[in-house]
């Protein structure tokens, strides 16, 4: 098995997307993807407008026909799944969960 490496990643965050970003009613379930929007931001990317990030997450767009049923929940990991199909250079990537409020750092953990 390879070793782990974890390092210590500073994200300036120029902007962060909230429920509501955009124009959308997306409360209830949106977070996840609006994390989503928010760390491609970080990280420089392209940011997709929330109905294709549904779409290319697998739940589609639904709900901009019917909002009253809003859109399927999506959970950390699909964002990992995301980000290997979709972001150049983040293949190695992988999401991990860090109990730490040691001044706001996230850590990046490399497999």
């Amino acid at each position: 098995a390879g070793e782990s490496s974890i390092e210590d990643v500073d994200l300036e965050i120029p902007e962060v997307y909230r429920y509501h970003s955009e124009g959308y009613d997306d409360y209830g379930w949106g977070c996840v993807y609006r994390g989503t929007q928010t760390i491609l931001r970080a990280l420089g990317k392209r940011v997709p407008p929330l109905p294709e990030l549904t779409c290319a997450m697998g739940t589609g767009d639904e709900w901009l026909r019917n909002p009253a049923a809003g859109c399927s929940w999506i959970e950390p990991h699909d964002v990992a799944e995301y980000f290997r199909r979709f972001v150049a250079e983040c293949g190695d990537l992988r999401l991990v969960n860090v109990a730490t409020r040691d001044g706001a750092n996230l850590l990046n953990v490399r497999a």
